[in-house]
């Protein structure tokens, strides 16, 4: 599955309310998802090699992105940037890979820069292979069982 195949994986937002629930590639999930804050932890845990093969982009690499907060309202829905680049020792910024459903005002294309501790995902291909996708894999999981996880596991996810 390389990164034009994964479209529906990587255009799953998620939004952090009270209940859990989905609708089209919104995922809602309550903020202390015990499940999504352990790949959070694995995201950051390797953030730094990530934004080394990621900016400038290594030979045989693309498609890097990390996934970021969007909040308005008491409301976080959390959304893909690509385009990387670093704005001093704890920043990154991006252009928006995808249209918010829930938070308004932001536009694909549009830049948003973050701190390195808000990031809570990341990915990229390489050679063919996806690396990173820790929330993918949760997200996934939940959507479409042990199937959903075979066909990200085969495509290069470490999916645990």
């Amino acid at each position: 599955m390389s990164l034009r195949h994964a479209g529906a994986v990587l255009a799953l937002g998620l939004c952090l309310t009270g209940t859990p629930a989905q609708a089209d590639n919104i995922v809602k999930a309550p903020q202390n998802d015990r499940e999504l804050a352990v790949a959070a932890g694995k995201a950051q845990a390797s953030l730094s090699e990530f934004l080394k093969t990621a900016i400038p982009p290594a030979p045989g690499t693309g498609g890097h992105a990390v996934k970021v907060p969007l909040r308005q309202g008491g409301v976080t829905e959390w959304v893909w940037i690509n385009g990387l680049t670093l704005k001093g020792a704890d920043t990154v910024a991006g252009s928006l890979g995808n249209t918010p459903a829930i938070v308004k005002g932001f536009t694909p294309g549009q830049t948003i820069e973050v701190k390195r501790s808000e990031i809570v995902d990341w990915i990229y291909e390489k050679n063919g292979r996806m690396a990173g996708g820790y929330s993918v894999c949760v997200l996934i999981g939940r959507q479409k069982g042990a199937a959903g996880i075979a066909e990200l596991k085969a495509a290069g996810f470490a999916c645990d």
